[in-house]
């Protein structure tokens, strides 16, 4: 986002309350879950919220929604354009697909884990709709948040990899996320803070200290999306475009040639199986799971087969929509998010004038 449209300037006569709810939502559904975690991994705390993000997620809701709903009424310029109704549109055939399919004796688990992803999906849409992240005093603590989880990563890490459960010091196991629960909201602090770092050496070092506090944690999917910032972020902030693509492509072709080099200099953990992929016990898996997705499509290509799978065994990619939501459903996915992604490129990165 361009600096002459940042956040704060379309917020200009709303209660500053609001936006310090919005803000509260994102640090406690964030580096709170990250925190919390760690004292319950590290038997400090027992687990008083079970895992925590639901039940935060469910109690922020409803204030969100007041929220989204009257700064609505006051900007309707700036609030609800097509895109959001769209959006919302896709929550409605979701939350009705569910209803559905529950009444016809769709497995709970699977229905509640969706009810609570469209909570999920809502909450967060309207986080980052609302709260201003150049503000310096959420950038600060963000900040200070990425600092203390980093500084977690660091201190127990074992043999490579940040993972609290083989500690065995937590006394609520059962409730203790998995890796990829603290790599997410890890993710989710350093993709606000860096977009608002304006000095260049201060996101360099952002990123190697986010690099490798990632690498640790070895989720890998959230690895990957951190490196993607990285080109994102700085060829838009450069002033010859090209040029810095062009150097991005060298990097990357680089590492990609000299993989194994690089992965015989860095701690063992699952990154690493990225360079040896078909060798991945998690990508057999995976590989499995969509095979698996792809029958049920064939068997079903007009209205899918919900909740088709055991609780968590679903495509873990897009073709889980296809297989719960239809053709229609999977379609219209892929409508909404490529709309706002081709305008993000081509206002971001190819229109003289920013657009925030």
């Amino acid at each position: 986002m361009h600096a002459s449209t940042l956040p704060s300037q379309k917020f200009s006569g709303f209660n500053k309350g609001k936006i310090t709810t919005v803000n509260l939502a994102f640090l406690l559904l964030f580096p709170g879950f990250f925190f919390y975690q760690a004292l319950i991994g590290l038997g400090i705390i027992r687990a008083f919220l079970g895992g925590y993000f639901s039940a935060v997620a469910i109690i922020f809701a409803l204030p969100l929604a007041f929220l989204y709903l009257k700064n609505s009424k006051r900007n309707k310029s700036y609030y609800f354009p097509e895109i959001e109704f769209y959006y919302f549109i896709f929550l409605a055939y979701f939350l009705f697909t569910i209803a559905i399919n529950y009444i016809f004796g769709a497995n709970k688990s699977i229905v509640q884990n969706h009810v609570l992803s469209i909570i999920y999906l809502f909450s967060v849409f309207v986080i980052f709709k609302i709260a201003d992240f150049s503000e310096r005093q959420l950038h600060l603590m963000a900040m200070l948040s990425l600092v203390i989880m980093t500084l977690i990563i660091y201190s127990f890490s074992v043999n490579g990899s940040f993972y609290l459960r083989p500690l065995g010091e937590s006394k609520d196991m059962e409730s203790l996320s998995t890796y990829q629960g603290f790599a997410r909201s890890y993710l989710f602090t350093f993709m606000v803070i860096i977009p608002f770092t304006r000095m260049f050496a201060l996101r360099v070092l952002i990123y190697a200290v986010a690099a490798s506090a990632l690498y640790l944690n070895s989720a890998r999917t959230e690895f990957i999306a951190m490196l993607l910032i990285v080109p994102m972020v700085e060829i838009y902030y450069a002033k010859h475009k090209l040029w810095m693509t062009f150097v991005f492509l060298l990097i990357a072709g680089g590492i990609f040639l000299n993989v194994q080099y690089v992965s015989e200099h860095l701690p063992e953990n699952r990154i690493l199986e990225l360079a040896e992929i078909s060798q991945s016990s998690s990508a057999q898996l995976r590989h499995a799971l969509t095979t698996q997705a792809l029958h049920t499509i064939y068997s079903h290509p007009l209205v899918g087969d919900y909740g088709s799978y055991a609780p968590g065994l679903y495509a873990h990619n897009i073709l889980s929509a296809w297989v719960d939501l239809g053709l229609l459903g999977f379609l219209y996915l892929i409508l909404i998010i490529g709309w706002p992604l081709s305008r993000l490129v081509i206002t971001g990165f190819f229109s003289e004038k920013k657009v925030g």
